[in-house]
């Protein structure tokens, strides 16, 4: 006997931007999938590269492997998502890292990380073709976030600016991160005594917009021995590090797998973030989950989980190192209850609630 058609509304989510190196965008692909499995009401479809096929393909979703060349993932999208929706009759598409494909002939909604180049207009150093690559990527991805007929921001900050720059118009819902956080605070580490080691750690890619250079020019102002490890892809701004190559106190480790991440963040006294402008700033949130206190620049979407006393001026190597200068155990435990009392609201509850809430919106369009 045929079984009888589902009448949950079919919904694709286009994975195929995924990379498993890319930070808070794999973070959120992980999360998506993650929080579709929870929201029974739907039928999901997936779509991703065939590399990541070990990856996705024992998910409970209408599977669609495809492959093309990868270096073309955010433009992908555009051509491949339109062509699914016609061939099996989805009645929405979302994508948490993509570009609103034209022509679907369905709802589509996007998810909105940051929007720094336009904040910036710093641009990767690079080929000539590369550049106009990436122009075309950001021209293409504004226009994404007017098309949509839902476009959600990952912070208040994210909300703001794609009002401000973007020119998105209407109400714009908060798509937020989960957190994993245990039941209870953990403990903070103790802060090293005089003339102990201070273990310092930094986690982004290595570009300018992540200003590890404030952080490495704050080093020399410490008043106390110290280590720095440096975790993040190293892409356009390396070249930060070259002075710094020769100091066995410093310990550059590129892209790291998930577990030794852990082992870092495990010995670590603080994370240091010093980012001239973040979405949201994962990492910072994850190491305070995780018993470590993060410091972070403000003036960005740092400033709405990271406590006042625990953020200084991104231009300013020397407000940096005095916060650090000026910490004690009690200033370092003070500091820490507060960030973990902010970060609470990031829950996977909260997170599975604002999905479910876009989605029965977004099929519900007209």
């Amino acid at each position: 006997m045929t079984p009888a058609p589902s009448t949950r509304a079919r919904i694709l989510l286009d994975l195929l931007p995924y990379s498993p190196s890319d930070g808070g965008f794999t973070t959120s692909i992980h999360a998506l999938v993650d929080v579709a499995q929870e929201l029974h009401e739907f039928e999901f479809g997936i779509i991703y590269h065939r590399d990541f096929q070990e990856r996705f393909g024992d998910l409970p979703f209408h599977q669609h492997p495809v492959r093309f060349p990868r270096k073309l993932k955010f433009f992908a999208p555009l051509v491949l998502v339109p062509l699914l929706v016609r061939r099996h009759g989805y009645r929405a598409v979302h994508g948490d890292i993509s570009l609103v494909p034209y022509g679907a002939g369905v709802p589509a909604s996007m998810r909105v990380h940051d929007l720094y180049y336009l904040v910036s207009g710093d641009s990767r150093e690079g080929a000539l073709l590369h550049r106009i690559f990436e122009q075309a990527y950001r021209s293409l991805y504004v226009r994404s976030i007017r098309r949509a007929s839902i476009a959600a921001a990952i912070s208040e900050c994210t909300r703001l600016d794609m009002a401000r720059l973007a020119g998105r118009r209407g109400t714009i819902p908060l798509l937020p991160h989960a957190i994993t956080q245990p039941p209870t605070a953990p403990a903070p580490r103790g802060w090293p005594r005089e003339g102990e080691l201070l273990r310092l750690l930094f986690i982004g890619s290595i570009v300018p917009r992540k200003n590890l250079r404030v952080l490495l020019e704050a080093l020399p102002l410490l008043g106390r021995p110290w280590t720095l490890d440096v975790v993040g892809n190293i892409w356009w701004g390396a070249r930060e590090l070259d002075a710094h190559l020769g100091d066995d106190r410093i310990t550059v480790h590129g892209f790291v797998p998930d577990t030794e991440l852990a082992l870092l963040l495990d010995k670590a006294h603080l994370l240091v973030n010093s980012s001239l402008y973040e979405g949201f700033g994962l990492p910072a949130a994850e190491a305070v989950s995780v018993g470590c206190l993060a410091l972070a620049a403000r003036g960005s979407a740092f400033d709405e989980f990271v406590p006042e006393g625990a953020r200084f001026d991104p231009r300013s190597s020397a407000e940096l190192a005095g916060l650090i200068n000026r910490m004690d155990e009690a200033k370092y435990r003070t500091l820490f209850a507060e960030a973990f009392s902010a970060i609470r609201r990031y829950s996977r509850k909260n997170q599975v609630l604002a999905y479910r809430h876009l989605f029965h919106s977004l099929v519900a369009y007209t």
